[in-house]
């Protein structure tokens, strides 16, 4: 889903894909005519087998990319099954973080690669025993232990995922602050990636605005107060100065929409 973006600027970032396309077309047309005049239809049936292996080749260029986006759709189906908590939260953390990238102007590709991360975010998770993460009551510290592993953990499985390697780095470090007391490395202000402090933001949104066993989730406006309250110390002032402004009451509701399991990917 794009936010804050007119039907013309989506309409160009979706057909941008096809203009190399169009543009070979053209010569291609005039050296069909000339096959055509010059050697009948056999000309145009010669030229017609190497076309044919492009568009073979283009096809399964195709269906490599809905493969990664079922790759990514299960893992996260995975990871929801596990955890009652996570259940449409990678997506609202997803849909939150592109609000703040296009809040920053940054790219399509960054945006898109933005999007696989903050989704899987906590895919590390699925490591993680099930009775520690729905427990109730007070974590041990043992336990705290074995959460704070997730980042590691999602990174490996990550990494085995050849199309996904890029973003291994980003989810490492989406529980790292800005003061440095973060996990799992302690880095700190810009030493932490981009898009790793923009998931943070997100990430932390939610978390304070979704409802627990243990508690009510909060109001918007009680999430922004909070995360205006630990800028700078926890969160990049900056990110949260641009969430503040880009993300909004209707925009919430918008997200709140989708149905869990349902993956919006930028196309």
């Amino acid at each position: 889903m794009m936010f804050n973006k007119s039907p013309w600027t989506i309409w160009l970032g979706n057909i941008r894909w096809s203009v190399p396309n169009f543009i070979a077309l053209v010569p291609l047309g005039f050296l069909l005519a000339l096959l055509y005049d010059k050697f009948g239809p056999m000309g145009v049936l010669l030229l017609f087998i190497p076309l044919l292996a492009s568009r073979h080749s283009f096809q399964l260029y195709v269906d490599m990319r809905e493969n990664y986006l079922s790759t990514v759709e299960a893992l996260v189906q995975a990871l929801e099954a596990k955890d009652t908590y996570t259940s449409g939260h990678s997506e609202r953390v997803g849909k939150l973080a592109v609000a703040i990238a296009e809040g920053l102007e940054m790219s399509d590709d960054k945006i898109q690669s933005l999007k696989y991360a903050a989704v899987l975010h906590d895919v590390g998770k699925i490591g993680v025993s099930e009775n520690i993460l729905n427990k109730e009551g007070k974590l041990l510290d043992s336990e705290w232990e074995i959460i704070r592993s997730h980042p590691v953990m999602g990174q490996t499985i990550i990494k085995s995922i050849k199309f996904l390697f890029d973003i291994g780095q980003v989810v490492r470090h989406h529980h790292e602050r800005i003061d440095g007391n973060g996990y799992p490395d302690g880095i700190k202000g810009i030493e932490i990636p981009l898009e790793s402090r923009i998931i943070a933001v997100a990430d932390t949104y939610d978390a304070i605005t979704s409802d627990r066993s243990y508690r009510k989730g909060s109001t918007h406006d009680e999430a922004i107060a909070e995360l205006k309250r630990v800028a700078d110390t926890q969160l990049d002032p900056e990110i949260v100065e641009i969430f503040c402004k880009v993300v909004t009451n209707e925009m919430i509701e918008r997200t709140a929409s989708t149905e869990p399991g349902q993956i919006a990917f930028i196309v």
